[in-house]
């Protein structure tokens, strides 16, 4: 499961010095604090790191130093979040394909966590460039559409509007990777809509999402007028 910030706060001048060079972005600021000992992954009261808000105030050089420099893209601010989420829904999009990059090892390992269906989609629309080199990204977001989808995330179980999505999102990847002649990106999605969707890790996830949001069934009339003769 992924960390949650930790409320060990702002406190001592060197913490908060990194907070107001973060939010500023004063990569250089901040590269001598962290030389100096500061924590960089301190929050503050709503769980922000410094990170964070390198990443919310668009100081891209400040996020990838910090990045570099060992700040945790697994932390959760307060509602949730990580750096590479609030990127994204931050609409930075080169902090959100840095963060990416970094928070996978250059695309050799899995991301976590994981990224809510409606903005890894985002992301993806950043990942999937016209000139078709991203195919390593892909796969890395391909991979959470499906782990999305086998309700393996560990955390909540998707709703209907979750599947849904992370389908779109493989169809959208295997178009994409069909265009661009990227034959293991194509291999990996019709393996898993023609072998794995179909045995039932789509459908019986987009099934349970489905009942879970239907109302409850009204109650018969006849059972009205039963329970109503009882009580006379």
């Amino acid at each position: 499961m992924a960390a949650v910030a930790r409320s060990s706060e702002v406190g001592g001048t060197g913490v908060a010095q990194l907070f107001c060079t973060a939010a500023a972005g004063q990569t250089e600021a901040a590269r001598q604090l962290l030389a100096s000992g500061a924590d960089v992954n301190c929050c503050d009261e709503k769980g922000l790191t410094p990170i964070m808000l390198a990443v919310v105030n668009g100081h891209l050089d400040t996020a990838v130093q910090l990045a570099l420099s060992g700040a945790n893209l697994s932390c959760r601010d307060a509602e949730g979040r990580t750096a590479l989420e609030l990127a994204v829904l931050s609409s930075n999009r080169e902090a959100s394909l840095a963060l990416l990059l970094i928070a996978t090892g250059k695309f050799t390992r899995p991301l976590s966590p994981l990224l809510p269906p409606s903005v890894l989609l985002r992301l993806q629309g950043w990942v999937l460039d016209k000139a078709g080199k991203n195919d390593k990204a892909a796969m890395v977001v391909l991979q959470q559409h499906i782990t999305w989808l086998s309700g393996d995330n560990g955390i909540t179980l998707p709703s209907a509007a979750d599947c849904l999505q992370a389908m779109h999102g493989i169809v959208c990847i295997l178009v994409w990777g069909s265009r661009h002649a990227h034959a293991g990106l194509c291999e990996r999605c019709a393996r898993y809509l023609s072998q794995d969707a179909p045995k039932g890790a789509h459908r019986s996830r987009l099934s349970e999402a489905q009942a879970r949001s239907m109302p409850a069934p009204p109650v018969p009339q006849a059972v009205h007028h039963a329970q109503w003769q009882g009580k006379g």
